[in-house]
């Protein structure tokens, strides 16, 4: 247990690898009530084989991934309980790379805050699962930091759901969906570039190019008899 505080803000500094063992529980902030930071600042590799979460009602439990060179995560699918949120503060232009899936946790203050850097999920076939069904679980998303590949969201309200996705460094492809129903729902987003088929079987003159990307969704769950969920989307570079 590192913290149980409910009212002071505390930040331990992990100058190199966090990690976690299969038999180990790490605990944030343990008090039962407060919504202030309490940050594990890790400028290192991340390994989650165990846990990490908070058993009280803190809020604030952040594990920040910082520095300016680039990182690599990886964690089990029950490796982040409660309230506990991601931070990616990568600067410079750091990557941080993901060897498996990563399952945010389903806390309703459980956040994916994209402050800076980039997620990579695409180079070892990965997804970014947010289990959150809060609107609010993915906060940010720019050109400067967004995930790199799919992500997948848990939607059980008709409003907007925002997917900061790309599949390269340089460009934000951000897509929204908002549900038409309110029972539970899977959604997978992924930005595909360049599009195959671009251009394939078309005529000269009349169709000449469909475009050089496109978007893969995938929907799980739900399926509303009128099927009239709002999708739109945007490309930044």
């Amino acid at each position: 247990v590192y913290s149980t505080s409910p009212s002071t803000t505390y930040t331990m500094t992990v100058n190199s690898s966090f990690s976690v063992g299969s038999d180990a529980v790490f605990e944030i902030n343990k008090s039962n009530s407060g919504s202030q930071p309490t940050v594990i600042k890790i400028f290192g590799d991340v390994g989650i084989d165990g846990v990490v979460t908070e058993t009280g009602n803190n809020t604030g439990s952040v594990l920040e991934l910082a520095g300016t060179n680039d990182g690599y995560f990886y964690g089990v699918e029950t490796g982040m309980e409660n309230d506990v949120s991601i931070t990616l503060n990568k600067t410079g232009g750091a990557i941080m790379y993901s060897f498996a899936d990563i399952f945010m946790s389903a806390g309703a203050n459980a956040k994916l805050n994209l402050t800076s850097g980039v997620f990579d999920m695409a180079t070892y076939a990965a997804t970014m699962i947010i289990q959150n069904t809060s609107t609010g679980a993915v906060v940010g998303g720019t050109v400067g930091s967004h995930i790199m590949g799919p992500m997948r969201r848990f939607t059980n309200q008709t409003a907007a759901y925002v997917f900061p996705v790309s599949n390269s460094v340089d460009q934000l492809a951000k897509a929204s969906i908002t549900p038409a129903g309110t029972d539970e729902t899977e959604w997978t987003v992924e930005f595909i570039e360049p599009n195959p088929d671009d251009s394939n079987g078309l005529s000269t003159g009349v169709i000449d190019q469909v475009s050089d990307y496109y978007w893969n969704i995938n929907r799980e769950g739900a399926f509303p008899a009128d099927r009239s969920e709002e999708h739109t989307s945007e490309l930044q570079s």
